[in-house]
């Protein structure tokens, strides 16, 4: 299991969450095969738990030209997703 930070905005500070670690194998699992079938070259994601990140996912290239890999710091343009996002908030 991954043992994640205490939860955020003035919960139990002594609190910790757990998150199994088949969930996140589960996860990743279906992120790249999400991104193999629908031919995207790299992709990254998170889990959040009480406000903190759990875990990273990060599959593929970020360059096909020189295919270095994607990792958690690799910076992709998201172009008009915002607006569905600041729609929810």
């Amino acid at each position: 299991a991954v043992t994640v930070g205490a939860p955020a905005s003035g919960a139990d500070s002594s609190a910790r969450r757990t998150l199994p670690v088949d969930v996140t194998a589960a996860t990743d699992r279906l992120f790249e095969d999400f991104r193999l079938d629908a031919h995207v070259p790299g992709l990254v994601y998170g889990i959040v738990v009480d406000g903190r990140l759990a875990h990273v996912g990060a599959f593929g290239v970020r360059d096909l030209e020189t295919n270095r890999r994607v990792d958690a710091a690799t910076l992709f343009r998201i172009a008009s997703m915002t607006k569905a996002l600041t729609a929810l908030t």
